[in-house]
C-alpha cells in the first residue's frame, strides 16, 4: 500500500469493519469495497507506470493473497480488488513478452486454446455456473 493512501484506506477498513458488525447482513463491497480500492488502485498503477521490478512482484504478490484471504473469508470484495489488482499487473508484465513472440507463436496458442474451450465447452458452461451461484453466496 503507498503511503499516502494507508492512513485513508486504514480509517475506511476499521470504519467499514465495524458497519460489518454491527449489521450481520451487510456485504463486503459497501463495508470493505471503499478501503481496498483506496489501498489497491494506487499501488497498481504505480506498478503498472513504474519501471521498478520489485514494486510489480510485491503488488502482485499481494493481489493474490488478498483474493485468497477474499475466498477463504467468502467476501466478495477482497475476492475481486485482489483478482483484478493481480490481472492487471500480470498482463501488464506479460505484455512485453507476448510482443515480443513470432506471431505464429500467438495465433498457435490461441488456436489451441479455442479447440480446448470448443471440446470442453459444456463442462465449462456448467463450471461458469457453478462458479456464479458460489460468488453470489458470497457476503
Amino acid at each position: 500500500v503507498e503511503p499516502y493512501s494507508l492512513p485513508a484506506a486504514a480509517l475506511l477498513a476499521v470504519a467499514g469493519w465495524r458497519q460489518m458488525l454491527r449489521r450481520p447482513g451487510l456485504g463486503s463491497w459497501p463495508a470493505l469495497g471503499p478501503a481496498l480500492l483506496v489501498a489497491a488502485a494506487p499501488s497498481v498503477v504505480a506498478a503498472v507506470t513504474g519501471d521498478d521490478v520489485v514494486r510489480p512482484l510485491l503488488v502482485l504478490g499481494l493481489a493474490v493473497a488478498l483474493t485468497i484471504l477474499g475466498a477463504q473469508g467468502r467476501l466478495r470484495a477482497p475476492l475481486l480488488v485482489g483478482a483484478i489488482s493481480a490481472a492487471v499487473v500480470a498482463v501488464h508484465q506479460l505484455f512485453p513478452v507476448a510482443a515480443r513472440l513470432p506471431r505464429w507463436v500467438t495465433l498457435g496458442v490461441a488456436g489451441v486454446l479455442l479447440l480446448v474451450v470448443g471440446a470442453t465447452f459444456e463442462r465449462r458452461r456448467r463450471q461458469a455456473a457453478q462458479w456464479l451461484h458460489r460468488y453470489r453466496e458470497l457476503r
